[in-house]
């Protein structure tokens, strides 16, 4: 894992094949080419690679055979690219815009813009450390994190930690006018994107397409607008963009600027996803697999930057209800005798690995875990209350 980083097939988004015929192909260890049934981008291989070839596929949203390809996805790599998404290009463009923007503002105003209590706003520079095991110093990253906006005298912000009110740059100020509303719109589109996705997991695993739907009447989202600095990763010496770690909820939709992003092999080599115009990323957290009892993988990922530029990355965490209930879905772990030991679309019926868990405090542990500032503020001894 501490070998030469990926290498890509050049500069910009890999290029993406069309094909129903395309037989394998490694060159020197240095990139694959992968058969395909639709479409699939070239992807760089880790320098240590033992010749196993690997793919993300490309899974268009709105296709009749989407949730029959999602199901694939899901079980062998946790990752996807979508198409035919719906969220248009001038919107995912202008968040990037007012994104650097808003880490172009001095220090000083940025450090007004936090809440750690809430877990909003800006979070600074090596604030968060995801692999320990690794990293001897936080990631190369900067971050703003922007919830569902809740009251703060609502009854869900009462009940439940981490619900409340947003905090914004000072626009009456003259600080980035507009921000609010363009983030806004944002989040509403990724809501809708998310919520289109978990339909097709739940037809993906068998349930019917609303099975999630109750469990996200006030979920626990995030958008979080990060930028990494211009700096070289050396993994031999613990400086990474961001370490490795896997995504703790349901799932995550991702689009970004420039190449870095990186996931483990079965194998424990390292492949690089690059960005493909007109899609989003998305992977599988840890949630979700314990929902499909490790059916569907989580899958551990780092940034791991081989020049020294800026990199704009935006991810949406799509995440339930606090109080939502995760256990074996029943097309997977069938309760009271159903299925009667038939076959279904994964096999025998199975007996849960896990235990019933609390979505939210799930999250706040793993927060608690990773994010030093969050760590130190009050929401630390909810943490230790909730589990």
């Amino acid at each position: 894992r501490e070998g030469v980083p990926p290498m890509g097939l050049g500069e910009g988004s890999p290029p993406v094949l069309k094909s129903s015929v395309i037989l394998p192909l490694v060159v020197s260890g240095l990139f694959v080419a992968i058969y395909v049934g639709s479409e699939f981008a070239f992807l760089g291989v880790s320098g240590e690679s033992t010749g196993e070839i690997s793919s993300i596929p490309i899974i268009d949203v709105q296709a009749a055979s989407a949730a029959t390809e999602v199901r694939k996805a899901c079980r062998e790599t946790g990752f996807f690219y979508i198409t035919n998404h719906g969220v248009d290009e001038d919107v995912i463009a202008r968040v990037f815009e007012r994104t650097r923007e808003l880490f172009d503002l001095p220090l000083e105003e940025k450090e007004r813009i936090m809440d750690s209590v809430l877990n909003r706003g800006y979070t600074r520079i090596r604030e968060e450390i995801q692999d320990p095991s690794v990293q001897k110093e936080g990631d190369f990253k900067e971050g703003f994190y922007i919830g569902l906006e809740v009251s703060a005298d609502s009854q869900l912000s009462k009940d439940f930690p981490l619900y409340g009110p947003n905090i914004w740059p000072n626009e009456t100020a003259g600080i980035l006018p507009g921000f609010r509303n363009d983030m806004d719109i944002y989040f509403e589109e990724m809501i809708a994107l998310g919520t289109r996705i978990s339909e097709l997991l739940a037809e993906s695993l068998g349930l019917p397409r609303k099975y999630f739907e109750p469990d996200f009447t006030a979920p626990m989202a995030v958008l979080r607008l990060l930028r990494y600095l211009p700096v070289v990763s050396k993994i031999s010496e613990g400086k990474l963009g961001a370490g490795a770690h896997s995504d703790y909820g349901l799932l995550t939709i991702l689009t970004m600027d420039t190449p870095g992003l990186e996931v483990e092999t079965t194998n424990g080599d390292w492949i690089r996803i690059d960005p493909v115009p007109g899609t989003f990323v998305v992977n599988l957290g840890d949630m979700l697999a314990r929902w499909t009892n490790d059916m569907y993988r989580s899958t551990r990922h780092r940034v791991i930057m081989k020049e020294p530029t800026v990199r704009y990355s935006i991810p949406f965490f799509f995440e339930p209800n606090y109080d939502t209930k995760v256990e074996c879905v029943p097309s997977i772990c069938p309760t009271d005798g159903a299925g009667n030991g038939q076959l279904g679309l994964f096999g025998s019926p199975q007996v849960p690995k896990y235990p019933p868990t609390q979505s939210g405090a799930y999250l706040l542990s793993k927060l608690y875990q990773t994010h030093a500032d969050f760590a130190r503020s009050g929401a630390a001894d909810t943490v230790k209350e909730e589990l």
